[in-house]
């Protein structure tokens, strides 16, 4: 019963078109079904730029954004 209560709530997200015979896959950790990574790209390349750099002082990899870079990544 409680199996069955995750799938249903996890058909909500996966299955939302109900479709018939769907069996959801356990390898697609990244939920993003038929797409491929591309389509975060296009995701990323229609929203607003938030620039977010990081330097020596943070825990995350030094990063610094470039907005002309994206900006002609994104027109490719």
């Amino acid at each position: 019963m409680v199996f069955a209560a995750i799938r249903d709530s996890a058909n909500v997200y996966f299955n939302y078109a109900n479709k018939t015979g769907y069996c959801m896959d356990g390898d697609d950790t990244g939920a993003t079904g038929s797409l491929d990574g591309d389509g975060w790209n296009v995701l990323q390349c229609n929203q607003l730029a938030m620039p977010n750099s990081t330097g020596n002082a943070s825990m995350f990899l030094p990063y610094t954004f470039n907005y002309t870079k994206n900006t002609e990544i994104c027109q490719q």
